[in-house]
């Protein structure tokens, strides 16, 4: 879908908020050519949140495409953390064209399920997820990132924090 300024956008609601509801979305210049909304998974009996993972196919200048996703894991619990990453990657492993993942992860760099997505970008937490940062809590630690393939480079990247959302801006070169 397309708003009033050509933007292209897609929802992805994960439950229901207050007579709305509550999800994560993706936002581009480019049109989306195909979208998708996971319910990821959470450890048995957990009686929390669902949350999900949205995708969406951009077509890009030059008949070239990527596919987008925007989450938000569990914020309570670390297995849920990682199952969810895992899930994430088991999506994205039988996509037929490079994966771009941002989001509120709720965990820092140093944590199994961000290891998990570390290894999808071949990018050893400790040395290279700072350019991959998107915000920071008043603590100092990262729980907010952008990943993408190895395979692809950045070439410049904008990030801004307005809680609660977290708007994340990239631009990469394919």
């Amino acid at each position: 879908m397309a708003d009033k300024l050509g933007m292209h956008y897609y929802y992805g609601r994960a439950i229901p908020y207050e007579g709305g509801a509550y999800g994560v979305g993706i936002l581009s210049k480019y049109p989306l050519k195909e979208t998708r909304t996971f319910v990821l998974p959470k450890v048995a009996g957990f009686t929390g949140e669902d949350r999900v993972v949205a995708m969406a196919r951009v077509q890009l200048p030059g008949g070239k495409s990527a596919w987008f996703a925007s989450t938000h894991l569990d914020v309570t619990k670390e297995e849920n953390r990682k199952l969810q990453s895992d899930a994430i990657l088991k999506l994205g492993s039988d996509l037929d064209a490079p994966l771009l993942i941002g989001g509120d992860f709720n965990a820092t760099d140093d944590k199994a399920g961000m290891q998990s997505l570390f290894t999808f970008s071949r990018m050893p937490a400790r040395k290279k997820a700072r350019p991959s940062r998107t915000s920071t809590r008043n603590d100092g630690s990262t729980i907010s990132f952008s990943l993408k393939p190895a395979a692809l480079s950045w070439c410049r990247s904008r990030y801004s924090l307005n809680m609660p959302t977290v708007p994340i801006t990239l631009a990469i070169k394919l």
